[in-house]
């Protein structure tokens, strides 16, 4: 009991991390409307992202396709001249998701994700009061995950995976040289390589 309480306020202290706000958590439209509780439930081919172990409740071949449209609005407000007040672009983001799971046979399935975890913009107007900090902000990130799932028993199934990186990140600021200012444009891209476990065991029917 003392063991289970001291894990109860270990997962509690657990945060969570928004990446300066261009994390998209909504990667599928069950797992939103839970609140994205849903890496002990993933029962349909989104698990192949929340949780791969949990694929092997997946009969057949699976499919998913979807977005999740996010519309940011944001404000600023100069300290000094309280009325004057800076917003961002209206910008619609259509983010894509889409999973396919295949169960092989009653041991072994497989898995596959792709989708964009990171992927939001803010751009502000050149004039704004934010221009020295920021005018254009940009972070698109593909990810491409593939997982292989074991079921050792009845109750325990684990996966490992490997994923695919792809980003690209633009960072614009206006720079003050005496009375003119100048554009700076900071552009990358990249790709990266990483790999991830998961489990699911089933404590009873």
């Amino acid at each position: 009991m003392r063991n289970t309480a001291i894990l109860a306020v270990v997962l509690a202290m657990a945060g969570n991390a928004g990446a300066a706000g261009f994390r998209l958590s909504e990667q599928d439209a069950k797992a939103t409307g839970m609140g994205n509780s849903f890496v002990a439930v993933a029962d349909n081919a989104s698990a192949a992202w929340y949780n791969p172990a949990a694929i092997i409740g997946l009969e057949g071949t699976n499919l998913s396709l979807g977005s999740a449209m996010v519309a940011p609005s944001m404000s600023h407000q100069n300290e000094v001249l309280s009325t004057s007040v800076d917003n961002i672009e209206n910008t619609l983001h259509i983010p894509p998701h889409f999973y396919a799971t295949r169960k092989l046979n009653q041991k072994y399935s497989v898995g596959l994700s792709v989708n964009v975890p990171f992927g939001l913009s803010t751009d502000w107007d050149s004039a704004s009061n934010t221009r020295e900090i920021a005018t254009k902000s940009e972070i698109q990130a593909i990810y491409t995950n593939l997982n292989g799932v074991y079921k050792v028993n009845d109750a325990l199934s684990v996966a490992a995976g490997a994923s695919y990186v792809s980003l690209d990140a633009t960072m614009n600021k206006k720079v003050e040289f005496g009375t003119t200012n100048v554009e700076q444009t900071l552009e990358g891209d990249g790709t990266g390589v990483g790999f991830n476990v998961a489990g699911i065991y089933k404590w009873n029917k």
